[in-house]
């Protein structure tokens, strides 16, 4: 509609009213995005009039709030936000309701894969310790311990290197842990 129907209509100098721009309460009850990005985004179409319907006073506030604080978005804004959609499915790029909520649920996503990444690299550094530490007669929990209790603080990403990458290293700090460990 927006690509193909309004450049002829307003070439043609029609006036456009643009309705339901919150497609009814699907978009409202989904929280998919927000109403007031919605009207913003219809109000930056360029149709003559949005008429929103009203049937609540919770719509009718968010549609005056929506015209309090629009400002048209710009070419720049929605292009950006179809490029971030850039690739995907479909309307997840084309469209701007499909765009933004695919490219929130893909922000969404990559925020736990952040905090994954961190957990899978810390259990990645534990296994290589724990196996570089088992060859030298120390199970992963006395290594650690020995590092304490001889006040030795390095983390366990350079002790995970020091065991791959300089075993003989690692093997000579494993001996002196050993050593400085009360004996059970």
């Amino acid at each position: 509609f927006e690509r193909k129907v309004l450049p002829v209509l307003i070439s043609k100098g029609i006036g456009v009213l643009g309705m339901k721009p919150l497609g009814g309460k699907g978009i409202i009850e989904s929280k998919a995005v927000p109403p007031i990005e919605c009207l913003h985004y219809a109000m930056s179409l360029p149709t003559s009039v949005v008429i929103t319907g009203c049937d609540s006073m919770q719509y009718l506030e968010q549609a005056l709030q929506a015209a309090r604080t629009f400002k048209p978005l710009s070419a720049t804004q929605l292009k950006e936000l179809l490029a971030r959609t850039k690739g995907m499915f479909g309307n997840k790029s084309k469209l701007y309701r499909a765009a933004k909520e695919s490219a929130d649920t893909a922000l969404k996503y990559a925020f736990v894969g952040r905090r994954n990444k961190k957990r899978d690299f810390r259990r990645l550094w534990v296994v290589r310790i724990n196996a570089a530490a088992r060859e030298h007669g120390l199970t992963y929990g006395q290594f650690i311990n020995g590092l304490k209790v001889a006040g030795i603080t390095i983390d366990r990403k350079q002790l995970a290197d020091l065991a791959v990458k300089d075993a003989a290293a690692f093997g000579k700090l494993a001996a002196q842990l050993k050593t400085s460990q009360p004996q059970a």
